[in-house]
């Protein structure tokens, strides 16, 4: 009995050893792996992931330093935009934007390194890839869904406003469109 009650008293140690161990969440994304890309009509189009209030609050400590993507062709232009507040239906305020004329690759996991990190402050961001559709290529990857919660944003210019890949396609997916972080 003794030896068990050694064991129990270890194994709590132990267990609140574990609890003060700092976590890191250096990764921003609402996707999993990549599964296709859809075909889009000809167009602008901007494909973006909405991080809310309740993903960011634990943040503010962090910075932006790259946005991932999956490419499958790389289009004629691409450009990095990150927002700010918004809500769920439009992003907020411009942050960041970086057009990326070289170096894309295609079939493949794409990194862009913000040439100076952007500081979060907790509050809720937007990160987004625009380019040109043509209408035959495929462009930027999604998962397999099912869809998160903005994980499926879009503007299109054909349309004019943001709405969701689902709500003009009926397919639930999320846009592999992600955000690496560091501490400041």
């Amino acid at each position: 009995m003794r030896y068990l009650s050694c064991l129990f008293f270890i194994s709590l140690f132990l267990i609140s050893c574990d609890d003060d161990l700092p976590v890191f969440d250096n990764t921003l994304q609402l996707d999993g792996n990549n599964a296709t890309a859809p075909i889009l009509d000809p167009g602008e189009y901007e494909t973006a992931a909405y991080f809310s209030a309740n993903i960011m609050a634990d943040k503010a400590d962090r910075q932006l330093r790259e946005v991932e993507f999956y490419l499958y062709t790389p289009p004629a232009s691409l450009e990095v935009i990150v927002y700010g507040e918004g809500s769920v239906t439009r992003p907020g305020s411009e942050l960041y934007r970086a057009t990326i004329t070289s170096g894309l690759r295609e079939n493949r996991w794409n990194t862009h390194v913000l040439p100076d990190r952007l500081t979060l402050d907790g509050n809720p961001i937007w990160i987004s890839v625009k380019f040109s559709a043509n209408g035959t290529d495929q462009v930027i990857g999604c998962d397999a869904g099912p869809k998160v919660n903005g994980g499926d944003q879009l503007f299109s210019s054909n349309d004019g406003g943001w709405t969701t890949f689902q709500s003009i396609s009926g397919e639930s997916i999320n846009w592999n469109v992600r955000g690496d972080l560091v501490p400041q």
